[in-house]
């Protein structure tokens, strides 16, 4: 009998490692999600929290939502077009925006903003018929947005724990300041390694593969000028400040006494923590934070979970209504010229040594 078991075993699929790791990590994210929501419903009172949401204006609430989310898009599309020009590459800002919103869209459908940069990446390689060029923008956009909001994170805490005293934030004051120093070192240190250009002289990229050195070269272009560098900064610091208005709109409507400095202290730590990789979506993280936050400054614990559900739901609404981004017909306008003569000098005279067996 066990013989003719193991026999019919046989011809089951076996599951492959790489999946079988997936799922252990989405049931571990649930489980991290399940058990903040448990503990962040338990200190509330759920009747409450239901009648502070059926007084809301929902028209004036989407309406708000909307136009923030329009207004972030073009501040994101103005800065991958940087990007894309010091790439060589003129794309149409229409299509770019357009290309943004179905982005969006397509974020809501799979786990995480990796579907949306991953669409954008595939519209923009199929356009532009530059697929390590398109890539290479799209992680360069990311990381300039990273560091935006690590500079406002960084600002915000240190004015909570030395101008508002916030009594959640002081005990982290001195491991903050610490990690602080180490990853502004660590930043000095790159951008010096990159503006004398000691990356590829090691040739350790090469080691990985053609794309990848040629990809690391294309993102570390633009980090050499430091006009640049300083305008993409700038406008990626305009984007998290749109997020900090769009919240600080939200709370007026629910008629919380929250300024905007407050939420300047606030706001991008909490979207720091909604970078962390351990729950679905931040489900769970977020409330948890606006709760640790908000209720030491006299925030009643109902008050503050409906803020920060009632700011994904609408953030959820907005990037389903993107959608309808795809039923606008855009002609994308793709001009392409040679990169900046710095990045040629980069590039053309040093050519990747390939392993030879």
């Amino acid at each position: 009998m066990f013989q003719s078991i193991r026999r019919c075993t046989v011809f089951l699929p076996r599951s492959h490692p790489i999946l079988t790791k997936k799922y252990v990590g989405i049931c571990l994210r649930f489980i991290v999600s399940a058990g903040f929501l448990g503990w962040v419903f338990s200190q509330t009172d759920l009747r409450t929290m239901l009648q502070t949401w059926s007084t809301l204006d929902w028209i004036r609430l989407l309406a708000s939502a909307i136009i923030v989310h329009l207004l972030c898009t073009a501040l994101r599309t103005w800065r991958l077009t940087i990007i894309l020009k010091n790439l060589g590459l003129a794309v149409s800002p229409l299509w770019l925006w357009l290309s943004h919103l179905r982005a969006n869209c397509v974020s809501t459908l799979l786990p995480g903003n990796l579907g949306g940069d991953f669409y954008r990446t595939v519209m923009l390689a199929r356009t532009s018929n530059q697929k390590l060029a398109s890539a290479s923008a799209i992680i360069m956009e990311r990381l300039y947005g990273i560091a935006a909001m690590g500079i406002l994170s960084l600002f915000g805490f240190l004015y909570g724990v030395f101008a508002l005293r916030h009594p959640a934030l002081r005990p982290l004051a001195q491991p903050s300041l610490f990690f602080a120093l180490l990853a502004a070192f660590s930043i000095a240190t790159a951008g010096w390694i990159y503006r004398h250009e000691l990356l590829f002289r090691f040739h350790q990229w090469e080691k990985c593969g053609a794309s990848v050195a040629r990809i690391v070269r294309l993102i570390a272009h633009p980090l050499t000028r430091t006009s640049e560098g300083i305008r993409l900064l700038s406008v990626s610091l305009l984007f998290q400040l749109g997020i900090i208005t769009w919240y600080a709109m939200l709370a007026s409507i629910m008629e919380l006494h929250m300024s905007f400095p407050l939420l300047i202290a606030i706001i991008p730590i909490v979207e720091l923590f909604l970078l962390l990789p351990i729950s679905i979506g931040g489900a769970g993280i977020r409330e948890t934070a606006f709760s640790v936050l908000l209720v030491p400054l006299g925030v009643p614990p109902e008050q503050a979970i409906s803020f920060a559900l009632l700011s994904f739901t609408l953030l959820t609404l907005t990037r389903t209504l993107s959608g309808l981004a795809f039923f606008i017909p855009c002609t994308p306008q793709v001009q392409s010229s040679p990169p900046r003569q710095h990045y040629e000098n980069q590039t053309q005279h040093r050519p990747i040594r390939q392993k030879v067996r």
